[in-house]
C-alpha cells in the first residue's frame, strides 16, 4: 500500500471516529431549569465551582419560567451544583442530589428538568426526568 493511500485511509478512519464520538446538540443529557420560587433569578449557572468543568450559564430566569434545554455530558461533575443570584441580590449554591432523588450516581442520556425553589432562604432542587 502506498504511503499516500495509507494516509488517506488513516485520515478517513480518524475523521469517522471523530464524527461518531461527537455528541449531538440534543444530548446526551439535556437539562432545563424551572424557577418555582417566588423570586426572579438574575443569573444562573449549572456546574459552577471547584476545579471541574466550566459552568454553563442560563442567564436570568423569572418566577415560574422554564428555560430551554442545554446539553451536558453524562459525567456528574458537569451538573453537580448550581449557583444563582436572586433579584434580592442573594447568592445561593445548591448541590445536585440525584443519588437520593433518582437512585443513580450520574444521569442517563435523556431530558431532565431541574426545578428550583427557595424555602426559608435555602435553595431546594427537585430533579424531574422528562423522558
Amino acid at each position: 500500500m502506498s504511503m499516500r493511500l495509507r494516509f488517506i485511509v488513516v485520515f478517513v478512519f480518524l475523521l469517522a471516529m471523530g464524527l461518531l464520538g461527537c455528541s449531538s446538540p440534543d444530548g446526551p443529557v439535556r437539562i432545563r431549569i424551572r424557577n418555582s420560587s417566588d423570586q426572579d433569578f438574575e443569573n444562573y449557572w449549572l456546574g459552577a465551582g471547584g476545579g471541574g468543568p466550566s459552568a454553563v450559564q442560563y442567564g436570568a430566569i423569572g418566577q415560574g419560567e422554564t428555560t430551554a434545554y442545554k446539553s451536558f455530558p453524562t459525567t456528574f461533575a458537569h451538573y453537580s451544583k448550581c449557583n444563582f443570584i436572586t433579584d434580592a441580590g442573594e447568592q445561593l449554591i445548591v448541590l445536585t442530589d440525584i443519588q437520593t432523588q433518582l437512585g443513580v450516581s450520574e444521569l442517563a442520556p435523556g431530558a431532565y428538568t431541574f426545578d428550583y425553589d427557595i424555602v426559608d432562604g435555602v435553595g431546594q432542587l427537585t430533579v424531574i426526568q422528562d423522558e
